[in-house]
């Protein structure tokens, strides 16, 4: 079921990256913000420059777009887009880029990073 849920997010993200859906105009400077606070509140954070450090983990591909799973040491994961080269799984990694929600169904959700998006 989790990957289905990412591939579903993961299709999602990239036709919205191919229409221009993430472009409003500039985003301003990052906020460096936990995987647990960008779960806790994602309306704050919607739409904002984020800064994000955790642990890689799945990579996955669509549509020629590259990303993976970030990991911080509680488990809570949030799925980084547009990312072409990730460090391998297993190793830390900062990102920094635009917070979307981009799957929500029921009480299941999935937060994401688009970077690249400014």
């Amino acid at each position: 079921m989790a990957r289905l849920i990412l591939f579903v997010a993961a299709v999602v993200l990239v036709a919205m990256l191919l229409t221009g859906g993430f472009r409003e105009g500039p985003l301003g400077p990052s906020t460096t913000a936990s995987i647990e606070a960008l779960e806790a509140d994602p309306g704050q954070w919607e739409r904002k420059q984020v800064r994000v450090t955790g642990t890689v983990g799945q990579r996955i591909a669509v549509a020629g777009f590259g990303g993976f799973v970030l990991t911080d040491e509680a488990g809570r994961e949030i799925l980084v887009v547009g990312q072409a080269n990730p460090a391998s799984p297993g190793q830390p990694m900062t990102v920094e880029g635009q917070f979307v929600t981009a799957f929500v169904m029921g009480e299941m959700s999935m937060p994401a990073i688009i970077v690249g998006a400014d």
